[in-house]
């Protein structure tokens, strides 16, 4: 199985995520860390290798440069915030 980690720079993504994640019967790790916290958390992991990060924004693409683990980068797009204002 996967190791899947979510380094979220804010606690709203994280829980969106864990939502998304349980519905789905997917098990995701999540931490919550921008930037340099977000590469300590990683650094931090131990056990099994982590196969995969997700993360958004700068925090994303710092993780990218900085670590040897893919990164999938959450964009949110003007629609995204659109649609979450209207609910």
């Amino acid at each position: 199985m996967s190791r899947i980690v979510m380094i979220a720079p804010v606690k709203e993504l994280s829980v969106a995520l864990t939502e998304v994640a349980t519905e789905l019967h997917v098990e995701v790790e999540t931490y919550e860390g921008a930037m340099d916290a977000g590469l300590e958390i990683l650094r931090s992991l131990t056990g099994p290798e982590v196969d995969v990060v997700i993360s958004r924004g700068g925090t994303a693409d710092f993780l990218a440069a900085n670590s040897t683990i893919p990164v999938i980068n959450l964009n949110i797009s003007f629609y995204d915030i659109m649609i979450g204002c209207e609910k």
